[in-house]
């Protein structure tokens, strides 16, 4: 299943019967970025769902929380914004600063990482692609309700 549009923001998430087992499914799961696929090994790799499941609920609700808000970090121009995030995230041990980082699952380590940042009702997403930094910018709502497309979906179809 496809959750939004890949052309700019999507959630891919598909279970697998071959990959699965009685008491868990497994699948493939990536984030479409302007039709790019993270992580690109996406079908090398099965995906336990019922893990992404719960870590797209903790996505969800550090978002309606607002622990993505900053105003100074959202209005950095792209390289900097990326670079900053990559910093703080990974210069030490403490894992405080990795609420920016989005991925999730095992894309944490099959991928290079892709963050967000919200302020006000935005919510912006930058990642690399091919060295260069992007980003995407999304209305909070509309990012939300991919998030809970994907969860629904996950809540009544994975185990």
């Amino acid at each position: 299943m496809i959750f939004g549009n890949p052309d700019y923001f999507a959630i891919y998430a598909d279970k697998i019967t071959n990959w699965s087992y009685d008491n868990f499914d497994e699948g493939a799961f990536a984030y479409i970025l302007k039709n790019e696929l993270f992580p690109k090994n996406i079908f090398f790799k099965s995906s336990t769902l019922g893990v992404y499941h719960g870590d797209l609920i903790l996505l969800k609700e550090n978002i309606q929380k607002g622990l993505l808000d900053s105003f100074s970090i959202f209005h950095m121009n792209n390289e900097q914004l990326y670079n900053f995030l990559y910093s703080l995230s990974f210069k030490s041990n403490d894992n405080q600063e990795l609420k920016f980082l989005i991925l999730i699952g095992e894309m944490i380590d099959d991928s290079e990482p892709i963050f967000a940042v919200s302020y006000d009702d935005k919510i912006k997403i930058i990642y690399l692609i091919n060295e260069i930094t992007n980003s995407i910018d999304l209305k909070k709502d509309d990012f939300l309700e991919i998030l809970n497309s994907c969860i629904e979906w996950m809540s009544t179809n994975i185990k």
